[in-house]
């Protein structure tokens, strides 16, 4: 059995960040001598009032995915500087990030994967995904019951 210890882990941290727009320009700096994988992210967006740091002087985070599910992720993390935790998994419309019980916002980075601004200091991290095709799919479902169960009601008081 062999160990990669250059593969990059399912959740890290990193301080630096690179803000590209266009998809094509993205995806050819990922491709790039210039990218460095767990160190730099790409984000599609500027992101409001972070700054990207000097990555020069870096602690490591410590990171504990405590839940892993198919519809949430659960993470504990000390964050030696304020950064973006960086979860290896694909970015889709419907997940939705809660740091320390407060939603937040998920950025696209990389091109695929999830990542979230932290301060400095420990948080509990939580990915949920809750699409809102389901939430509509479920109201139209209890419509439909509650039209159903009326019309056979109504159908019952009439005979």
């Amino acid at each position: 059995i062999y160990k990669n210890k250059s593969c990059i882990p399912r959740a890290f941290f990193v301080r630096d960040f690179k803000a590209i727009r266009e998809k094509k320009d993205i995806l050819s700096y990922l491709g790039s001598v210039e990218f460095e994988p767990g160190e730099t992210i790409v984000l599609e967006e500027e992101p409001k009032g972070i700054i990207a740091d000097d990555a020069s002087v870096f602690q490591p985070a410590d990171i504990n995915i405590s839940d892993y599910g198919a519809n949430s992720v659960v993470i504990d993390a000390h964050a030696p500087a304020d950064g973006f935790l960086v979860l290896a998994d694909s970015f889709y419309p419907g997940w939705e990030v809660f740091v320390d019980g407060k939603q937040d916002k998920i950025y696209r980075a990389d091109y695929i994967l999830r990542a979230v601004y932290l301060n400095k200091g420990r948080h509990r991290v939580e990915f949920s995904y809750e699409p809102l095709s389901f939430k509509l799919g479920l109201g139209i479902a209890a419509l439909t019951l509650l039209g159903t169960l009326s019309a056979i009601a109504i159908i019952r008081l009439l005979q």
